[in-house]
């Protein structure tokens, strides 16, 4: 895993936010450590990026009015 890119695509019959949030739990008991993730203009929020490491490179699909602190 450490050489090769990998994909994640999800589904749950919950709500999106709790399948993902499951997902980064399950990756952090493997011991996965993200270095970089393609978010879209859902999931490309404050508190969704705070989810990643510090060192993580995120790319966002663009749209009007974001603000990243």
């Amino acid at each position: 895993m450490r050489t090769h890119p990998y994909f994640g695509y999800g589904a749950g019959t919950g709500s999106e936010r709790a399948t993902f949030n499951k997902a980064v739990a399950m990756m952090r008991r493997a011991g996965i450590i993200t270095r970089s993730a393609g978010l879209d203009n859902y999931y490309g929020r404050q508190y969704i990026i705070n989810v990643f490491d510090e060192d993580a490179t995120i790319h966002m699909a663009s749209k009007e009015n974001t603000e990243i602190k």
